[in-house]
């Protein structure tokens, strides 16, 4: 029983945390976002992201 209750804790705790963390990154990529201008960087970048995100590799 204690060890149930321990086990959601962790497990509540890890999802709060990437909950907040994820917030955070949005957060600052809009900051980002709004001082930047589109440059070769930010191109490849976003390119690299969507070819790792769709491709798997």
């Amino acid at each position: 029983m204690i060890f149930s209750k321990l086990l959601i804790k962790v497990v509540w705790f890890f999802c709060y945390s990437e909950e907040k963390l994820r917030e955070e990154k949005v957060e600052r990529g809009k900051q980002l976002l709004g001082k930047t201008t589109l440059n070769w960087g930010n191109i490849f970048l976003a390119f690299f992201c969507f070819k790792k995100l769709f491709f798997k590799t």
